[in-house]
């Protein structure tokens, strides 16, 4: 619900959202996800002290329990019977923005709170993890604009508080962290034209934090040759002062994709630097038809790597501190008339993250990726949409131990996730079968009026994987034989219908 409220300039927006894994599901089905999700948005505006207040506050909340055993595997023990995950996060801020002499001062202030927790059995043991993070923050900037350049300085104070937590039963060694970081960063960031044609923004950071100085210096050129067409050089250089303890290459990140922070200096947690360096051009050599090219080279140090070292969800006594470096290329067209749209895009990388004398290929480092899609309007109130996405160097890290996996869709009233799979110690050595998936979907709507005010109602229909390829998600050992197991990655066709408003 938004609208305005009182003087001009003023309003407000909020939302409200609820949902319930396993609604559907058959009750005597073990294998079914079960639990609850939730969110609020409440965000207003109005003009206060000669300028512009902004308040925003966010609230999520997730519950998710999953089977702890996969049909064929006999119940571990009794604790065994599910495994639980929960996360939620809360976050509050203001802004004020006012003008005066030509200059543009910005403050922002913020307070934002996280919290995750869960129970993870894989026998013999079961694993009990607790997961905090607590940030305060302020920034001020000064932008100050004439018909040559722009140029903006700013300060920013942050205060961040983050614990890990992890133990077992019936045995375990715990294991846990705890740090308090504040941040203290200055900037500087000065843009202007350097020839009719030629653009020209360089700028700099200095973080003090964790005991030292972090600088952070980037700049671009853009050059337009003619007409609407680009051609741009960037580079920058980026810390993170917290890393996730979660492993991303397990596929337990698929019901629990809660990201797990640790501040820099905690068990030995470092500060990670990104150096990039970007090649961009874009073209418009018709009107409605955009074509975009980009070539990029990225280096990453101070990495927290829990893959090499753990085969769990999470990290439970230790992690690698490795690098990463990954290059790549992008193409992306589109184009659109009063009756069609059409964009596509190919991308080709190279990602690899090392540690030590060994290195991987992570999960999401597919080697070509490819995605395209139509929007067709037969008429002024339907549409038709067509969609491809297609992966190919596809990488993972296999997992050991019964597991039975399929996602949420209709057909089967539910999602399943059963077993307490583990990671190899290995990551990135399995390759997965090319990737390929084509859904249709249709939407029609009305306009109607409703107690002497207009309102839209729309009914729409998607189904997904059309042609039922089948797209592997990773590769199991089963139990029994001792043989490699597909585990899928989507059923053949899940079919997804709605019904939305707006009044």
């Amino acid at each position: 619900v938004d609208g305005p409220v009182g003087v001009a300039g003023a309003g407000f927006l909020l939302s409200l959202r609820s949902g319930f894994t396993g609604l559907l599901a058959s009750k005597n089905e073990a294998t079914y996800v079960r639990g609850e999700t939730g969110d609020w948005l409440a965000k207003a505006e109005a003009p206060a002290f000669g300028g512009q207040l902004r308040v925003l506050g966010y609230d999520s909340e997730n519950e998710v329990d999953a089977a702890a055993a996969a049909e064929r595997e006999v119940d571990p023990a009794p604790y065994a019977a599910r495994n639980t995950f929960e996360w939620h996060s809360r976050s509050f801020g203001a802004a004020w923005t006012g003008s005066f002499r030509g200059r543009t001062l910005r403050l922002q202030g913020w307070r934002a709170a996280s919290d995750a927790s869960a129970f993870w059995t894989r026998a013999p043991v079961a694993l009990i993890l607790g997961a905090k993070r607590r940030d305060e923050g302020a920034l001020a900037a000064l932008e100050h604009s004439d018909a040559r350049a722009t140029t903006v300085a700013g300060v920013r104070f942050e205060r961040s508080r983050t614990s890990y937590d992890v133990g077992g039963y019936p045995a375990l060694i715990p294991w846990s962290a705890s740090v308090r970081l504040p941040i203290v960063s200055g900037f500087l960031q000065h843009a202007r034209p350097i020839h009719s044609r030629l653009d020209l923004e360089v700028g700099a950071s200095l973080a003090a934090a964790a005991g030292s100085v972090y600088p952070g210096p980037r700049a671009r050129l853009r050059w337009k040759p003619w007409g609407e067409s680009t051609l741009s050089l960037s580079y920058a250089r980026l810390h993170q002062f917290a890393q996730s303890l979660r492993n991303p290459e397990s596929v337990a990140g698929n019901i629990f994709p809660a990201d797990l922070y640790l501040g820099a200096g905690a068990a030995a947690v470092p500060v990670g630097r990104s150096d990039q360096g970007v090649i961009a051009a874009e073209v418009r050599p018709w009107p409605g038809i955009r074509l975009g090219l980009q070539a990029y080279g990225r280096a990453l140090d101070g990495l927290v790597l829990v893959a090499p070292r753990q085969g769990e969800p999470f990290a439970t006594g230790g992690f690698a501190a490795g690098s990463g470096a990954s290059r790549g290329l992008a193409i992306d067209l589109a184009a659109s008339g009063t009756r069609y749209g059409v964009v596509a895009s190919y991308g080709w990388q190279r990602v690899r993250l090392a540690y030590g004398d060994s290195s991987y290929v992570p999960d999401h480092g597919s080697t070509h990726v490819l995605e395209a899609g139509a929007t067709v309007f037969p008429t002024a109130t339907s549409s038709i949409r067509l969609g491809i996405a297609g992966a190919l160097g596809r990488r993972t890290t296999a997992v050991a131990g019964a597991f039975e996996w399929e996602s949420c869709n209709l057909l089967d009233q539910g999602c399943e996730f059963a077993g307490a799979p583990h990671a190899s110690a290995s990551p990135g050595t399995a390759t997965l079968p090319h990737y390929l998936r084509v859904d249709l979907g249709v939407r029609k709507h009305w306009d109607v009026e409703i107690g002497g005010r207009n309102a839209w109602v729309a009914l729409f229909g998607t189904v997904t994987n059309v042609f039922a390829r089948r797209n592997v998600l990773t590769y199991a050992e089963d139990p029994a034989s001792g043989e490699r197991v597909l585990i899928e990655m989507r059923p053949r066709a899940p079919l997804v219908v709605g019904l939305d408003w707006q009044f």
